[in-house]
């Protein structure tokens, strides 16, 4: 039993807690997939240590911001007005 049965079937859905939990559990593997990246790119050696840093962080606010500009361009056209 997953959370999307769970969701046809009606559980939480008032609430919207299945749509919480799911977005819950993106937003966990983007903080795993940052840390990981953070920490692979400090390991490689050579170069500025902050550089290295700030680029995972940097990354997911350019990643965030394309997100939202393709989204607002979608959301602009007549494809989602079904």
């Amino acid at each position: 039993v997953g959370m999307f049965d769970l969701h046809n079937r009606g559980y939480g859905v008032a609430k919207g807690i299945p749509s919480i939990v799911v977005a819950a559990a993106s937003m966990d593997d983007v903080v795993a997939m940052l840390g990981f990246s953070v920490c692979i790119g400090l390991a490689g050696g050579a170069g500025n240590v902050y550089q290295k840093a700030l680029a995972g962080p940097a990354a997911v606010v350019a990643g965030a911001l394309y997100g939202c500009a393709a989204g607002a361009l979608l959301g602009a056209t007549k494809l989602w007005d079904a």
